[in-house]
């Protein structure tokens, strides 16, 4: 069907990040919400987070930040109830590897109705250890 021969997960990869990204656009101010390193660290320390990294397994083993959930992009809108659960006033921090899609996938969530969803951009920011 494809005669370029791209896989199809990179295909739908460019379909979720231009649907997600025109409802970041629509939106008045996308709602968006950031987080500093700091800010984020000490969320981590209390317990107090949702950590979501939105990057590729193969990403993510490469390091992620302790605690972190994998949900690549691609599945933010159809997984993010079974990873996340049904309470959607939880405090959600989500990162990429650079900021994109960790601002795509903050927009996705709050049109999901999570209420506390904060971007924290790229896993290039964090100052602290990776594991």
């Amino acid at each position: 069907m494809f005669a370029i021969g791209l896989p199809v997960t990179v295909i739908i990869v460019v379909i979720v990040l231009l649907v997600a990204t025109r409802l970041v656009k629509t939106s008045s101010n996308g709602g968006r919400k950031v987080i500093k390193a700091a800010e984020l660290k000490a969320l981590i320390d209390k317990k107090d987070v949702v950590l979501v990294d939105v990057r590729s397994a193969a990403e993510y083993n490469s390091g992620h930040i302790k605690g972190a959930l994998l949900l690549p992009l691609p599945q933010v809108g159809v997984k993010a109830e079974a990873l996340l659960g049904s309470k959607k006033d939880k405090t959600v921090v989500v990162y990429c590897q650079s900021g994109s899609r960790s601002r795509v996938a903050s927009a996705l969530l709050q049109r999901q109705g999570y209420q506390n969803v904060y971007d924290f951009g790229g896993i290039y920011n964090w100052p602290y250890d990776i594991v």
